[in-house]
């Protein structure tokens, strides 16, 4: 996206506008993932999932 011979000069806009944008909408809504995150300090209750997927375990089988 960032060669003019293959993409014009519109590249990064282009991925701006295709890719990041929506992916922010999603991300920073009030009631989405990143909702607590801000430019002050903020506290967060941050979690451990109570059950690891298999792959994150560790035991020998």
């Amino acid at each position: 996206m960032t060669d003019p011979a293959t993409c014009g000069y519109t590249g990064p806009s282009t991925w701006h506008r295709d890719h990041l944008d929506p992916c922010l909408r999603e991300l920073r809504p009030s009631t989405g993932p990143f909702a607590g995150c801000t430019k002050s300090e903020h506290q967060v209750a941050h979690r451990l999932p109570s059950i690891l997927p298999s792959a994150w375990s560790h035991s020998e089988d």
